[in-house]
């Protein structure tokens, strides 16, 4: 039950950080964010990159915290 709370309140976090960056999901930086997590390799597959955000966002969820 605790990891699943993480993971809510770190996707608010994180749906937040979009809503607040310059250029949406889309821009420069969410560009330069998903280039430093997966490099410049485009055969990452969906279901990689949607694990990757769910612990980034328990991640965000518990240094939220801190």
């Amino acid at each position: 039950m605790r990891a699943a709370w993480q993971l809510v309140v770190g996707l608010w976090c994180v749906a937040i950080m979009v809503l607040r960056a310059k250029g949406g999901p889309r821009g420069p930086y969410w560009s330069w964010r998903t280039e430093t997590a997966f490099g410049i390799d485009r055969s990452v597959s969906r279901r990689t990159k949607l694990e990757a955000t769910k612990a980034y966002s328990r991640w965000v969820a518990l240094t939220r915290r801190l």
